[in-house]
């Protein structure tokens, strides 16, 4: 009588682990030296994608999917004030796959400063 219950333990199998396969991404790292809070975005292929919020007076990096870049992997990069008026664009810039993207925001938040590597 045991033995069906037997034969049928040793025929389970260990429950399958299933990992997610990370595709091929790129980083953006904003540093916000300004006093009130960001919402930060890519501008691609004619629209505006939100990548999230940087806190003021804060740094804060995002891993970002490769279809955020446009077709040559042309984007420009877009804050705006949280609590306050006003939007601060970069220039377009050109990011590869695997690339870093830092974004330096001043205090006085009329310039930036980018750099890709």
């Amino acid at each position: 009588m045991f033995v069906p219950f037997l034969i049928a333990l040793g025929c389970a199998r260990a429950p399958r682990v299933i990992t997610p396969v990370i595709g091929p991404s790129w980083s953006l790292r904003v540093e916000n030296h300004h006093v009130l809070d960001l919402d930060v975005f890519v501008i691609h292929d004619g629209q505006r994608s939100r990548v999230g919020m940087v806190t003021a007076a804060q740094v804060r990096q995002f891993h970002l999917p490769m279809y955020l870049l446009g077709p040559g992997g042309e984007i420009s990069l877009m804050a705006t004030r949280i609590g306050g008026p006003g939007e601060l664009r970069t220039e377009m810039i050109i990011v590869g796959r695997g690339a870093q993207v830092d974004w330096f925001i001043p205090r006085a938040f009329e310039h930036s400063a980018v750099s890709v590597r």
